[in-house]
């Protein structure tokens, strides 16, 4: 045989016996007889480093055939694998993404991310694109009444109404379950008991609001943090982390206010809407008049325009540009009116269009000349070296930066004297600790005031000990874990194949599997409280989050009824189960590695 082929035939071999491992392990600690399974269903989950997700999805692998529902694969894989199945799926044999065992999914389990402004699309015209993230698209859910709500959802700019739209939308996935909600992570920050103003809605974006912290009795705020910053402009920001000092530096237009996460006026005064033909949208909006750089110089309106201009310049290599020119058509969409006055034209209908108008703002009349003598290669440069010194940091912020030293990794921020709300009081030092404990012992020393999410599974060992001398604060993450459904499939989505054939049937086997998923228990033991159980399809995080919606609780006779609701007679008695440890994850997970690291090495070979 040739060489290829026995090493292709070893690596399906491999495959193969892990897989088959996975689910013999999974059938001796099932509470239902394999002969008593009413279907089978394939499940995918994402293979992760810290082995928490990897034992819930074993968890519900187990759980499942509780009620009679066999798990005929679980692939736990990676993303690369994931994405031909859900929503990159060719199309080529199929006009929708079919089930797993046709080369799509059934059900899936994973992390999907969220923007703090949620928008769930529709899957009616006016959505522009979908992310590859999003499984609302790829479950290929449709409701007419679903689409109607979230076009009034995407169309409005009141948050009254938004709200209760979103309201509204998350009430029919909730009724609906095109994917079962599981839990939302969340991460903690330690704060000394002077520190007051801080609040940790905003905290994981980054788009942290010091200019409100107060408290200080030093006239400083210092925070640790393990990494150091990357990018030292806005225009290229690509880390988190980054925004941590860059949001205190750079004025924007709007911001986001603290604990409603709304967007309100930062350096803006007023503004307006108008929409025209074709569902576009204008934005006008007046500077502040005392809104400043910290040197004195008022903010204008061609410093806006010149900000948005490069913003939208390829040669800039802005973080943001391909987000901004799908929503401005070219720099004609920035229209000065006057010296305070600037006009945004938007090519779309935005729900939040304010969000686009919270890019930092630069000093045109001193970044321009540099721009003009050296090019956009200034970008590149460290802030107070090279070219251009202090440039490209000019500050119309709350604060203006006053040195970055790498040597002892700290960069200080200090008031903005010119501060259209009155120069703030303290000082804010940002110090790179790359050991917790160390980091630790200078925040019980007081010398730290506030330790990053970053430290949180070393936190997460003090709160026991420790926890009356200091703020502990959960920190939201806008993450839901999910399972998400193949509303396709013949059984769990469309319903044809239940015995009772309807898109109802379908519906109650859904209900069914959310009620036989412990989240409390998932919550308390593998998250040991970094987490909340989930009861609304979009996190605890986002503006709009429906805390009405209650977790599905877990209960095996209600899961039963449901079944049965579905047609189908569940003969399963429950028992009690206790999770075991992730060692099928990581024998499938290696072994699939090993066989493709000796194909790839045959490959190299030939």
């Amino acid at each position: 045989m040739h060489p290829r082929k026995i090493f292709f035939s070893i690596t399906i071999t491999i495959i193969f016996f892990s897989s088959s491992l996975l689910i013999e392990t999974s059938a001796c600690i099932c509470e239902c007889d394999p002969s008593q399974r009413i279907f089978s269903l394939g499940l995918m989950s994402i293979f992760e480093k810290n082995d928490i997700n990897n034992e819930i999805s074993i968890l519900i692998q187990k759980k499942l055939p509780s009620i009679g529902i066999g798990v005929g694969i679980h692939e736990v894989t990676h993303w690369g694998n994931v994405f031909p199945r859900t929503s990159q799926y060719p199309l080529i044999d199929f006009d929708y993404i079919p089930t797993y065992a046709e080369g799509g999914f059934d059900l899936f389990a994973y992390e999907h991310p969220f923007e703090l402004d949620y928008f769930t699309p529709g899957m009616g015209y006016y959505y522009p694109k979908f992310e590859k993230y999003d499984s609302i698209f790829f479950s290929q859910y449709v409701n007419p009444l679903y689409d109607t709500k979230a076009w009034y959802y995407y169309s409005t700019f009141d948050h009254n109404e938004r709200t209760s739209f979103s309201y509204e939308l998350q009430e029919i996935l909730y009724e609906d379950l095109p994917s079962i909600p599981i839990y939302y992570p969340r991460e903690l920050v330690f704060l000394s008991f002077d520190v007051a103003g801080f609040d940790e809605n905003l905290f994981y974006s980054s788009e942290i609001r010091a200019d409100k912290w107060y408290g200080s009795s030093d006239g400083w705020f210092n925070y640790s943090l393990p990494v150091s910053f990357k990018e030292f402009n806005y225009f290229t920001k690509e880390n988190g982390k980054d925004l941590l000092w860059l949001n205190g530096v750079y004025g924007s237009l709007f911001r986001r206010a603290q604990e409603t996460k709304y967007w309100e006026s930062f350096l803006a005064s007023n503004f307006s809407y108008s929409e025209v033909v074709d569902r576009k949208l204008n934005v006008t909006v007046e500077i502040n008049p005392e809104a400043k750089f910290s040197d004195g110089s008022s903010v204008l309106a061609e410093d806006v325009k010149y900000t948005y201009e490069l913003l939208l310049s390829p040669e800039v290599g802005a973080t943001d540009y391909n987000l901004l020119t799908t929503v401005f058509a070219s720099n004609g969409s920035i229209i000065v009116k006057d010296s305070t006055t600037v006009k945004f034209c938007f090519e779309n209908i935005s729900n939040y269009p304010l969000s686009y108008l919270s890019h930092g703002i630069i000093d045109k009349s001193y970044l321009e000349p540099f721009i003009s003598s050296y090019g956009y290669s200034i970008f590149d440069e460290q802030p107070f070296t090279g070219n251009v010194s202090d440039a490209l940091v000019r500050s119309c912020g709350p604060f203006k930066l006053d040195y970055i030293n790498k040597n002892n990794n700290e960069t200080l921020l200090i008031p903005n004297p010119y501060w259209l709300e009155g120069e703030l009081s303290s000082n804010l030092t940002f110090i790179k600790m790359e050991d917790p404990e160390e980091a630790f012992i200078d925040f019980l020393d007081g010398k730290i005031d506030i330790m990053d999410n970053l430290y949180t599974e070393y936190l997460l060992v003090q709160i026991p000990y420790n926890n009356s001398m200091y703020q502990i604060r959960f920190v939201d993450v806008p993450i839901t874990y999910e399972l998400a459904v193949n509303m396709k499939h013949p059984v769990i989505g469309t319903g044809e194949l239940t015995p009772v054939g309807t898109p109802g049937g379908a519906k109650e086997m859904r209900k069914a599997i959310s009620h036989i998923i412990p989240r409390e228990y998932i919550v308390s033991e593998f998250l040991k409280g970094l987490g909340v159980p989930a009861g609304s399809y979009i996190p605890k995080a986002c503006v709009g989050y429906n805390s009405d919606l209650l977790p599905y609780a877990y209960d095996f006779d209600l899961a039963v009824d449901y079944t049965e609701y579905g047609g189908y007679v569940c003969m399963c008695t429950p028992t009690q189960t206790t999770p075991s440890g992730d060692r099928t994850v990581f024998l499938i997970t290696l072994f699939s590695l090993i066989s493709v690291s000796i194909l790839c090495q045959t490959k190299l070979k030939k």
